[in-house]
């Protein structure tokens, strides 16, 4: 589960695969990932933004409530 002191996550995606093979790793804003009574997911943006991922991390962006849930994800670290 993220802390909630954090600013970001390190999350694994269990249940996807990159072409090589490999699960993907990504860090995240901790806002992401949502906790709610009845559901626990990470918020992630299409592919067709992914080239601004890095800028949306950088500064801490707000996921917008239409991105992806992703359901099946390990918290590896906090910072």
């Amino acid at each position: 589960m993220a802390d909630k002191a954090s600013n970001y996550v390190i999350i694994r995606f269990l249940n996807e695969k990159l072409d090589n093979g490999s699960v993907p790793v990504e860090l995240v804003p901790s806002s992401w990932v949502i906790t709610t009574t009845s559901e626990h997911y990470v918020l992630y943006p299409p592919k067709k933004y992914w080239p601004q991922l890095d800028d949306w991390v950088e500064t801490n962006r707000k996921a917008d409530s239409n991105w992806q849930k992703y359901h099946n994800f390990e918290v590896l670290a906090s910072a």
